[in-house]
């Protein structure tokens, strides 16, 4: 399992000036931090390679409902490789039923006995792109949702 962190400088003193603020504020920042990672795992989702459809279905999204909300891709250790791209990923023949590809499959080659698949898709950076983008105006509706 390839698990993707995402961290921020200052978290420390973020959640230090957080934990400062009333709850209503902590709870909207929270609630909208969730719904922040949510509309990035569905951007992910959308972006995600889809060759066989096993990429997609390994992306999860983990919430434990206190302070910690990660994304990560399950079996797909693969994920990697379609996103930085610097390198051509094997999978071995005896998990082709698992990925449903078949040689006739664009940009896989069999080799012996593994495939490899040498066409990359980034698929993670663009989605925090997109979703990053509107950060601050979400915490501000946030804020103001909790001051009223």
């Amino acid at each position: 399992m390839v698990t993707i962190n995402i961290s921020i400088r200052g978290d420390k003193e973020v959640n230090a000036y957080l934990a400062k603020l009333p709850v209503k504020v902590r709870k909207e920042v929270f609630s909208e931090c969730s719904s922040f990672m949510k509309d990035m795992y569905q951007n992910m989702v959308l972006r995600a390679p889809d060759y066989t459809g096993f990429l997609k279905s390994q992306l999860n999204l983990n919430n434990d409902g206190k302070s910690k909300i990660t994304i990560d891709t399950g079996d797909a250790y693969y994920a990697i490789y379609q996103e930085i791209g610097f390198q051509p990923h094997i999978i071995p023949l005896k998990y082709i039923s698992q990925h449903r590809l078949s040689p006739a499959t664009s940009g896989v080659e069999t080799t012996g006995p593994f495939i490899t698949v040498s066409k990359n898709t980034p698929f993670i950076g663009p989605a925090f792109e997109k979703t990053m983008a509107q950060i601050n105006s979400r915490l501000d509706a946030a804020l103001t949702r909790a001051m009223a």
